[in-house]
């Protein structure tokens, strides 16, 4: 947490543990010129080890981030193991959360081609907090032959809520080196115009993302799911 709030002063006003804006709910980390919030969960005492503490604490997350968005804030949740596991792409989700994003393009400058999917899955475990994991189609924005942004769709994928009875294309990752004006329509178009689908749909993590994307391409808000867990492993070593 402290390593999270050392960094985010480097580009603004940083107020730690303030029990004020949701008296008496604490928030690890607040931006009050940003409008934003970060809680930083360790999954030791984030976890819930029983069934109990399971139906008991299930929307404990989901209420303060409803709590915040009441008064305006934008919360961002990031568990211990996403940070451990994948900080690059965590400062760089901040950064864009306050507008510090780091270098710029125009999407009509780029090259799209359909990459690889290890080129691709490399590409998503560096700069997508949710990693590569998964399979799908990959269409590419590349600048000077370098990968620069990468969206994947996947035939049937998170089938689940309303309309889950039946197989659609999901967009499963999208994800950029750096900013890519207008990246995200282009690639997506793109997809459209080589698969003619009835429909696509996506899930945005509320942990992570506005969903400002989606009202650029168009997407229809169909429902908002109920809080899902998540499973991690922790290995320990003994040393006798």
């Amino acid at each position: 947490e402290q390593l999270l709030a050392d960094y985010l002063k480097i580009f603004t006003t940083v107020d730690q543990r303030n029990r004020v804006i949701l008296k008496p709910k604490e928030l690890d980390i607040y931006l009050p010129e940003k409008n934003l919030a970060v809680e930083y969960s360790g999954m030791y005492w984030h976890s819930h080890g029983t069934e109990e503490e399971e139906r008991k604490n299930k929307n404990s997350h989901y209420n303060k981030y409803v709590n915040c968005g009441n008064k305006g804030i934008r919360l961002i949740t990031i568990y211990e193991s996403e940070w451990l596991e994948r900080s690059y792409a965590i400062k760089r989700l901040l950064r864009n959360a306050i507008g510090k994003s780091k270098g710029k393009l125009m999407a009509r400058k780029c090259e799209l081609k359909k990459v690889e999917h290890t080129e691709a899955r490399d590409f998503y475990e560096k700069y997508h907090p949710q990693g590569g994991t998964g399979s799908g189609e990959h269409y590419g924005l590349y600048w000077k032959n370098k990968l620069v942004a990468c969206m994947r769709f996947t035939y049937g994928a998170n089938d689940r809520g309303i309309g889950a009875t039946k197989r659609v294309w999901t967009l499963t990752r999208y994800a950029t080196r750096v900013t890519i004006s207008g990246g995200a329509s282009k690639l997506f178009k793109a997809f459209i115009q080589e698969h003619n689908p009835t429909e696509v749909k996506s899930f945005s993590d509320n942990r992570y993302f506005s969903g400002a994307m989606y009202k650029q391409l168009e997407f229809e808000l169909v429902e908002e799911t109920t809080p899902d867990y998540q499973v991690w492993r922790m290995i320990m070593f003994f040393i006798n």
